[in-house]
Order: C-alpha cells, then sequence, then structure tokens
C-alpha cells in the first residue's frame, strides 16, 4: 500500500508532487561520438580541445583532466560530437553504465566525446543535470540504463541513444533538484579532500620506502651497514594446499588466495607472522598475515627465519619487480626456488623493525583515511537512495 503523499509510477513510489517523466521530453540535443576513422591517433595534440576517455566520466562530476587534444578546426569537424557545460556524457560500449555531468565553469568550454560515449544536453528550465547523472549513477537508475545491455562480446547498450531516449525519471521542480544535488557536492567535496590526503600520504610513503628500505635514509641511533644476502637466509617458501578439506563456512580461519579471502577454513596451515607471494596468476601483489591462516594453492607463504623481522620482509616484498621474474609465457608464474635466490640489502634486525615500524605508522594512517572515506561514500549512497526518490524531502 502507497503511504499517502505519495504515488505508484513505472519507476516505483515518488512523492505525489514528483513527476515520473520520460527523459526525451527534456532532451534538447542528443548525438554519438564519433567513429574511429573520424578522430585517429595522428589527429592527436598537445593542446585545444580536450578528447574525453573513460576515465574522464569515472565519477558523476566530469574529471578535467586529459592526455589528449585536437585543434579547434578538428573539433568543428566533429560538431556532434563536441560536448560542452551543462552536458551529460553516457558511455554506451566498454565500461558501460559511466555518466558524468559537465558542470557550468568547468576547465574549458567544449570536449570531444570519444567513439564509446553519447552526449546529451537538456532543459536547463526543468532539469538539473547533475540530478540527472545522479540518478542513473543510483542502483535503481543504473538499472533502468543497463537494461538493454548486450551480453556478447565487448560490453555495450544496445542502440544507446534511442533506449536512453526512453527512460523514466523522477523529477522534482528545479528548485528541489538544486537541494538535492547540493547536499551531494558537500559529501562528494568531503570525499575529494580525503582522496587528495589519501594521496599526499601514499606520496610520503612511497618516498620514505624508496630512501628507509635502501639505506639513503637512516633512522636516529642506526649506523651499522646493510648486508646483501639473497632470500632464502631470511626465509623458506612453503606451498599453499588444497582447501577442500578445511573449507568451513564458520571456521576460525581465513583461506587466503592471490585475490585476498575467499572463505573460511576450520583449522590453519600456518600459524606465524608470514609474507605471501602468489605462485600462478597475480604475482606481484605479496600481502602479510600476523594471524594463522590457510593459503591455497596458487599462493605461496614464507616462514621467516630468526634475526630477520616479518613485516621489513614484507615492505621488501613490495619493492620487487615480481613480474621480471615471470617464469611462463602464459599465466605469470614464480617458482620457491627463484624466490630465495632473489638479493636483497638489509640492515641488522634492531633497524629492520623500526623501518617496518615507521612505514606501518604510515599505512595506518592511510587505512585509517581511507576507511573514513569508505564511510562517507556509504553515507552517500544511502543519502542517494532517500533523496532521490523522495523518501526525504529537503526543504
Amino acid at each position: 500500500m502507497v503511504k499517502p503523499g505519495f504515488k505508484q509510477t513505472e519507476i516505483g513510489v515518488i512523492p505525489e508532487d514528483w513527476d515520473c517523466r520520460e527523459i526525451n521530453s527534456e532532451i534538447k540535443e542528443i548525438s554519438m561520438g564519433p567513429f574511429g576513422s573520424d578522430i585517429p591517433v595522428s589527429s592527436f595534440t598537445s593542446e585545444g580541445v580536450p578528447v574525453l576517455n573513460g576515465h574522464s566520466v569515472s565519477k558523476v562530476k566530469l574529471i578535467d583532466t586529459f592526455k589528449n587534444y585536437v585543434s579547434e578546426e578538428k573539433a568543428k569537424s566533429l560538431k556532434k560530437a563536441v560536448a560542452q557545460q551543462g552536458d551529460i556524457i553516457v558511455t554506451h560500449r566498454g565500461t558501460i553504465g559511466q555518466i558524468s555531468y559537465i558542470p557550468i565553469g568547468s576547465r574549458y568550454k567544449k570536449y570531444v566525446i570519444s567513439q564509446s560515449q553519447f552526449r546529451v544536453r537538456l532543459n536547463e528550465d526543468s532539469v538539473n543535470p547533475h540530478f540527472v547523472a545522479s540518478y542513473f549513477l543510483s542502483p535503481k537508475g543504473q538499472s533502468f540504463l543497463l537494461e538493454k545491455k548486450g551480453h556478447t562480446g565487448v560490453p555495450a547498450l544496445a542502440q544507446p541513444t534511442t533506449n536512453f531516449r526512453k527512460l523514466c525519471i523522477p523529477l522534482p521542480s528545479l528548485p528541489e533538484q538544486d537541494r538535492i544535488v547540493n547536499a551531494f557536492e558537500d559529501i562528494d567535496d568531503l570525499i575529494s579532500l580525503l582522496e587528495k590526503q589519501i594521496s599526499k600520504k601514499k606520496a610520503i610513503k612511497q618516498g620514505a620506502t624508496q630512501e628507509l628500505l635502501t639505506g639513503k635514509r637512516r633512522l636516529p641511533g642506526f649506523s651499522e651497514n646493510w648486508q646483501t644476502i639473497p632470500l632464502k637466509k631470511a626465509l623458506s617458501v612453503g606451498h599453499g594446499m588444497s582447501q577442500h578439506d578445511v573449507a568451513c563456512p564458520t571456521g576460525r580461519y581465513p583461506i587466503l588466495a592471490t585475490g585476498g579471502v575467499i572463505g573460511r577454513a576450520n583449522r590453519y596451515l600456518w600459524n606465524a607472522p608470514s609474507v605471501l607471494i602468489g605462485r600462478k596468476g597475480t604475482i606481484n601483489k605479496p600481502k602479510y598475515m600476523d594471524k594463522p591462516f590457510w593459503s591455497i594453492d596458487t599462493l605461496f607463504y614464507t616462514k621467516i627465519n630468526e634475526g630477520y623481522c616479518p613485516k621489513f620482509l614484507y615492505y621488501v616484498f613490495c619493492r620487487i619487480d615480481w613480474l621480471s621474474y615471470n617464469e611462463a609465457s602464459g599465466v605469470p608464474s614464480l617458482s620457491s626456488k627463484t624466490i630465495e635466490s632473489i638479493e636483497v640489502q638489509v640492515p641488522d634486525y634492531r633497524e629492520q623493525c623500526a623501518i617496518a615500524g615507521a612505514l606501518t605508522d604510515i599505512d595506518t594512517e592511510i587505512e585509517a583515511l581511507e576507511q573514513k572515506s569508505g564511510k562517507y561514500r556509504q553515507v552517500k549512497q544511502g543519502m542517494m537512495q532517500q533523496l532521490l526518490t523522495g523518501k526525504i524531502r529537503l526543504v
């Protein structure tokens, strides 16, 4: 039963004073991107009119940084593929479901869309493009947008512009649309600030890792010479095993694969701090575990020898170019013999622990910022669910 003040529509329950309107009624222009032959790589320049790509539309607001441009003259020849401030850009091939709006006051006045995109110009007197883009990025909006996707070959939307015109959207008054997107912008600003802080911390960590793990910078109180050793002096490589006999949904111990935790086990394979690295498949993403675990047969674990700090060795593993040690022509692979033969530089145990502690502190700060960013993103998802359906009104 529909609550008082709401009505049932083909896109769900919305407030009585909102419209359920076919987007076509609000479209002034809609146009596909150019054919690939119309914009060859040879036409790119170092400045001019920017050419959009998938990264450009990976967020609700256009990301205003670009690698490729075309001349003004070339842009004029691609007239239908030229977007402007206030337009919406939709990816119809490849990473389908991407949709962004170009804000008023963006860095450039016009942009050339790619062959995998189409542009939409809306009636600015009744529709806020940020509101429309936000709606189609919501779970419900995405389900409608992707309803006509193809199921073979490269992901693509069938008859993209034709079917987009037929989509319906919930439309409050323009002032209410503005209030809703202003609320989104406030939380987006917080998320953006956190992302900048995360990027800054990661840059600090990268610099610290480079200096501390090569001995270019020494922590206070340490001056002893470092040694060059094969990894087999610091550790031995253990082979993961099939999880079939230990898998248990309520098990106490994580089952690890190259991609992360894939289940639970009722017993562990190893119960001491360990550095793990892929044997086959993803061989360039080391992991660190300081609690009991089970690893499957595509993931090596290590038994750390006395006198060596496990967390320090993890950071050493993170600096190794593992793909250069790939031993297969097909699926990337490593052998325990190869791993143990790699030579690395190490200080004494005390300095190893001090370096690991310093880098762990930075990782902890990054993790805290990422968790905070994740919570804000969850809050925004909740806001989208409530505000874009009128369950919560901003007055």
